[in-house]
């Protein structure tokens, strides 16, 4: 009795040992987890946007784990869009001053030259003055409109009203709306378009994109040029192009005809703008989830091609 006794003790005392041991091992792998989840958690509180929690492969501090590095990667994009609204909102602060800038001062300086000669101008002259105020405010309206209007869709404030609606009907109607002023500069408007082409956009922004295609074509058309409109179905796609006549698009000046402020030769051209135009229309295609893309030759045709999916 005594034997087992003793043998009894020892094994308890043993088993409790062992338990003891056990304990502090489970808890000191249990802690060195939390601590290391402290540590990260601290890394990105001092600005280490990119410190992340190793998973493990299960249980509750798996799931705390993916939870936080989930909260972190969204912290994380917030930021970067923040930041890119901010590069935005000072680049077109930047853009602003200095586009501004010209036609303000054209407008400034004959009002002066107005105000100091007052009756020593004679009606022709002060016609002649008030027309290129005129045409100074319409430049300075028209390139502040531009430049809100590419800010908002770069920022990705613009909202989509989309609807089913039939493009033949809207690139006919702008095409009756260019047809004048085509006519005016001797261009030919030519249309071809396809039996059904209904799609799902938004009008209004469609529209816009259509006009800015449009005036763009018409400013480096020739005298005695072409510009063509034809809608075709392929594949379930819509494919739209706008093609004029006239000098074409140097290659290497193909990849930049999209990004703000570019204009092609604008000296050689005299052709006047923002140079804003295309780069809104890039950006009202993308937010379509659709595509554009411009091919042209040197002293040949210029064609700017959209390609959206048929509803």
């Amino acid at each position: 009795t005594s034997y087992f006794m003793k043998l009894g003790t020892q094994t308890f005392a043993i088993t409790l040992i062992a338990a003891f041991g056990l304990g502090i091992l489970l808890i000191a792998l249990l802690t060195r987890n939390l601590r290391t989840i402290i540590q990260t958690v601290k890394r990105f509180e001092e600005g280490d946007y990119q410190a992340r929690i190793p998973v493990q492969k299960s249980g509750e501090l798996a799931d705390l784990s993916e939870t936080f590095n989930h909260m972190a990667d969204t912290i994380l994009k917030n930021i970067e869009e923040l930041k890119e609204v901010d590069k935005l909102r000072r680049e077109l602060i930047a853009n602003v001053s200095h586009d501004l800038r010209s036609p303000m001062s054209v407008i400034q300086g004959y009002i002066e030259t107005m105000m100091i000669k007052g009756d020593k101008l004679s009606p022709d002259e002060q016609k002649k003055y008030l027309e290129v105020i005129f045409k100074s405010s319409e430049k300075l309206n028209k390139l502040v409109a531009d430049l809100f209007e590419l800010s908002k869709l770069e920022a990705k404030q613009v909202k989509l009203h989309k609807e089913r609606f039939n493009f033949n009907e809207l690139l006919q109607d702008t095409a009756q709306q260019y047809q004048l002023k085509a006519e005016e500069k001797g261009i030919r408007l030519k249309t071809e378009f396809a039996a059904e082409a209904m799609v799902n956009a938004d009008i209004a922004l469609m529209q816009r994109a259509i006009q800015n295609l449009m005036d763009n074509a018409l400013k480096y058309t020739p005298e005695n040029g072409e510009v063509a409109i034809k809608a075709s179905l392929k594949n379930n796609q819509l494919e739209v192009a706008i093609t004029n006549t006239g000098k074409g698009i140097p290659e290497d000046q193909l990849p930049h005809i999209f990004d703000r402020y570019f204009m092609l030769d604008k000296e050689k051209h005299g052709i006047d703008g923002s140079g804003l135009g295309l780069a809104i229309v890039k950006k009202i295609i993308d937010i379509h989830e659709a595509s554009i893309t411009v091919a042209s030759k040197v002293d040949g045709d210029t064609s700017f091609k959209m390609i959206l999916s048929a509803a």
